[in-house]
């Protein structure tokens, strides 16, 4: 990459010389936006379709096609561009902002310009070695992983999209909380820069009142007396729109908040929080934290509609069991139903118990 006389960042989004063109990010704080070799040959593959046809094919990454609005990227005059106004993530910065604990912690950190999905290739890596100290962002994801197989696009520069490697040792059963302990790891993150209404949604929801701000996805592969896990989050910042359409429900901006911080002092405090976190819960279990996510917990005393399959009950959701599950109280009793399993809404019209 190179920087250019003009205040944006220029570089080839194609190595051969007959189709050589630049690809500029405009405004001041992009100034700064420097990618390694790989970086950047990932968004280049990823762009150049997007000069020839205004629409990124299939093949390119996993994911399915998508127009340059749905990327967060404007093409104008035979360039493609981002919005002005975006911080670039740097993991210099990173490093810098984060707690002692964390950074003794962190082992591989990088920023992605362009990928599939962090989740994904993290899992992949987590088959060949561990991923214990691992924080992988990426500034455009086109195939973000939800639960039950949801796919959407986090848009360029405008959210917090990090995959976080983590091992734990003992049988699969103990991870099932983690998800939840991740949850409450950014409430509490959210809760410290001052933003009201924060609350979490079993199983893995984090929200704004009524309106999802981000999302968690645990996935986890088996090692020899353990698990390497793979904590995939995703914050909106500026994307929120485009997700609402993805997800079909409502979604909340942070960045009009203005005790948000930069992204990458965001992107610090959401490590070491997660960190923080996530070493109590390796050290004393999810026990003591179960409180904790009641008082936050969106559908706590409500009456619920759970999908569990093909299955539908209602009843009135009493709280979280010592694994992380759903208790809800329905006609025929208690029932548990863990993360895996269901779809969680808060049902339309039922009303809150009397």
């Amino acid at each position: 990459p190179r920087v250019g006389s003009d205040p944006g960042l220029c570089f080839c989004v194609n190595a051969r010389p007959e189709n050589r063109r630049r690809v500029e990010y405009p405004g001041r704080p992009l100034q700064n936006f420097r990618m390694d070799s790989p970086a950047q040959q990932a968004l280049s593959e990823l762009l150049a379709p997007l000069l020839q046809g205004l629409s990124v094919p299939q093949q390119a990454f996993a994911q399915a096609p998508a127009t340059p609005g749905e990327l967060g990227l404007i093409v104008r005059a035979g360039r493609v561009w981002a919005p002005a106004g975006l911080e670039a993530l740097s993991p210099a910065r990173i490093r810098a902002a984060l707690t002692p604990a964390a950074a003794a912690w962190l082992r591989d950190l990088q920023v992605l310009a362009a990928v599939d999905s962090t989740n994904a290739r993290m899992l992949e890596a987590a088959g060949r070695r561990s991923i214990e100290g691992a924080a992988w962002f990426a500034e455009l994801q086109t195939a973000g992983r939800g639960r039950r197989g949801r796919r959407w696009i986090a848009p360029f520069g405008r959210s917090l999209a990090v995959s976080l490697g983590f091992a734990l040792s003992g049988p699969p059963k103990e991870a099932g909380p983690l998800s939840l302990v991740a949850g409450l790891a950014l409430a509490d993150l959210l809760d410290r820069l001052g933003i009201p209404q924060v609350a979490l949604k079993w199983p893995n929801d984090l929200l704004i009142g009524t309106a999802k701000a981000g999302g968690i996805l645990l996935e986890s592969r088996p090692k020899q007396g353990g698990l390497e896990c793979v904590l995939g989050v995703g914050l909106n910042l500026g994307g929120a729109r485009e997700i609402q359409a993805a997800i079909g429900q409502e979604a909340a901006d942070l960045q009009p908040f203005s005790a948000i911080p930069g992204r990458n002092a965001l992107a610090a405090g959401l490590i070491s929080s997660l960190v923080r976190f996530v070493e109590e819960f390796r050290r004393a279990g999810f026990g003591g934290m179960r409180q904790a996510y009641d008082q936050i917990h969106i559908c706590r005393g409500r009456r619920c509609r759970v999908q569990c399959g093909n299955e539908v009950c209602e009843g009135i959701a009493l709280g979280i069991g010592e694994g992380g599950e759903l208790r809800l109280l329905g006609p025929g009793g208690e029932r548990r139903f863990s993360g895996g399993e269901v779809s969680l809404r808060i049902g339309a019209g039922l009303g809150d118990p009397s």
